[in-house]
């Protein structure tokens, strides 16, 4: 714990100098770029029927082309307990919407020689060296009824990334394919957000794996162990490598692990009957020490801030003259990388002809299946993810287009992500 404040400390005053709001996008009429704001518009129509519902508090939406900004609102109440207004820059967790940051600072480090994509997570993590597969949990009733046999491979970087390490999460207990070993983890302890990073892998290495590594794709807190792998290597806490190598040169002041109490007014907050009965609990990021900085679901965002994280995608690694990943390695996170040797699983949710790259879910070539988070609408080669609280995002090369839509509300995650895309692409009409 004397770590983590020491870290925040430095945090503090290391990017105390950074001023507010560095965005400097142009902001262009919407028709200048083959999009229509009379289309655009039914995006607010749409998403202000949803706050009049109670639905959603509020929102934050941003839509970008050939990077400039052509669509740009905050509605409704940022904090419905405060009764405060939603603002372009409020600041919200975007949980899942931080495992391609941390995909990004892995391949950075693979970039600069310091590891590599093949390399066994044990030799940085010598836990997870004798890990164990569970063989029945398809019939077993209890914990006590699981039965394990020694991992074949070894779960190797590449597999952290992609999702084919074995691990699970607690809250997938409910979903298909999801049972005693997601219940496992939950009396574990995985979801506690007052452990360290080392403690949490300490956790899942004495738990027993879903599947055998490099077999199958299965959503899991795989890139929460990536965070460590990146601490253990670079011997910094994941805030301060982050600090350093992305959020700084990449002009993204508000995005952290922690939200400060000088940027208190800005942060949103669900209804709190959305609190209510979760497996997986909101975080809670303005408390005045936070140890877990995970690297899979711990972030808090703006649009603003997370539209340079995405432009820097869509520039081949390049923001403001600042290269943060070469092309080739770019070419990774936004084109699919499951090999058609691994298993899709009973839960694969990025479904139809979509994939998974090194850092999120992408549309392959084909139909244009919808799935749980993403529609019909769309191209080829798109890549897209989502925050488990309401946030989504996808950046589509093929048509220079950046859409980010920010709100805290879970319950409403599955039907505002494909409900934002599909209002965002209508909108195009050259």
């Amino acid at each position: 714990m004397l770590k983590n404040i020491i870290s925040f400390i430095i945090f503090s005053i290391s990017f105390s100098h950074y001023s507010a709001f560095p965005h400097n996008f142009e902001t262009v009429k919407p028709e200048l770029l083959g999009v229509s704001s009379e289309r655009l518009n039914r995006i607010t129509d749409v998403f202000n029927k949803k706050i009049s519902e109670k639905k959603i508090p509020g929102y934050v939406v941003l839509v970008m082309r050939s990077g400039k900004i052509i669509f740009h609102k905050a509605e409704g109440k940022q904090d419905p307990q405060k009764n405060s207004k939603m603002s372009k820059e409020s600041i919200f967790r975007i949980f899942s919407m931080t495992k391609p940051i941390t995909s990004i600072g892995t391949l950075m480090l693979v970039e600069q020689g310091k590891i590599k994509l093949t390399d066994p997570v044990a030799k940085y993590l010598p836990e997870l060296k004798n890990m164990r597969v569970a063989v029945n949990q398809n019939t077993a009733k209890s914990a006590a009824a699981i039965k394990t046999k020694p991992a074949k491979n070894s779960i190797r970087i590449i597999d952290l990334l992609r999702h084919t390490a074995g691990f699970t999460y607690g809250y997938f207990k409910a979903y298909p394919g999801g049972g005693v070993v997601e219940q496992m983890y939950i009396d574990a302890g995985m979801h506690d957000q007052n452990i360290s990073n080392k403690e949490l892998v300490t956790r899942i290495s004495k738990l027993p794996l879903k599947f055998e590594p490099n077999t199958t794709w299965y959503y899991s807190n795989s890139i929460e162990v990536l965070g460590r792998v990146i601490e253990v290597i670079t011997k910094s806490s994941l805030e301060e490598f982050f600090q350093r190598n992305i959020f700084k040169p990449l002009k993204m002041t508000d995005t952290s692990f922690r939200v400060s109490d000088n940027k208190f007014d800005r942060f949103a907050e669900p209804f709190d009957s959305d609190k209510q009965n979760l497996i997986l609990p909101y975080s809670e990021p303005t408390k005045s020490i936070i140890t877990l900085e995970a690297g899979g679901l711990g972030l808090t965002s703006t649009a603003l801030d997370y539209a340079h994280f995405a432009q820097m995608l869509m520039n081949n690694g390049n923001f403001g003259g600042v290269q943060i990943l070469g092309k080739k390695s770019v070419e990774l996170v936004m084109t699919d990388q499951l090999p058609r040797s691994i298993n899709k699983g009973p839960f694969y949710i990025p479904g139809g002809n979509q994939s998974w790259s090194l850092a999120g879910a992408v549309r392959n070539e084909g139909p244009r299946h919808a799935n749980l988070l993403n529609s019909e609408y769309g191209s080829a080669g798109e890549f897209y993810w989502v925050g488990y609280a309401g946030t989504s995002f996808f950046i589509d090369p093929k048509e220079e287009l950046i859409g980010i839509f920010m709100s805290q509300a879970a319950n409403q995650l599955l039907e505002n992500s494909t409900l934002f895309k599909t209002m965002v692409l209508q909108s195009i009409v050259k």
